[in-house]
């Protein structure tokens, strides 16, 4: 559609980038060395990241400071977290693979935030049916 606004655009794009990113990082992800997994669940970590940087720009200015400061801040947090939780015995004590673990759960929490900006855009923007979308951007 050519009258769709820029908005439009962003949020539409957001189902198709996500695939291309999980298509990107499935080799990796499906790799049996851990270095390789981790850095497939950075390329996730970091697409989805960029998504809520370009999500963020349709909202008034300073809404998340500076977006790109705030979303990273927010993913290192998330990936702290699940470290903390996952290493029960203290720090360095789930092996290697807990890294990966914590990784994908961040990716899990950053699209959930996705998720979560198009509906609060969508509520506000009729031509936007959030559930098509969210259809769309759950498809593999």
């Amino acid at each position: 559609m050519s009258n769709q606004t820029p908005v439009h655009k962003t949020i539409a794009s957001l189902p198709i980038r996500r695939n291309i990113a999980y298509e990107s990082a499935r080799i990796g992800r499906e790799s049996a060395i851990t270095s390789e997994q981790l850095n497939a669940e950075y390329t996730l970590i970091d697409s989805a990241l960029q998504m809520l940087i370009e999500l963020a720009a349709h909202y008034p200015p300073n809404q998340f400071g500076e977006p790109n400061f705030y979303f990273h801040s927010l993913a290192r947090s998330f990936c702290d977290w699940h470290l903390r939780c996952l290493e029960f015995g203290g720090t360095g004590s789930g092996g290697t693979l807990v890294r990966v673990i914590a990784a994908a759960l961040t990716v899990n929490d950053l699209e959930r935030l996705v998720a979560e900006i198009v509906r609060s855009i969508a509520d506000g923007i009729t031509e936007v049916d959030y559930y098509s979308w969210l259809t769309d951007w759950k498809a593999p």
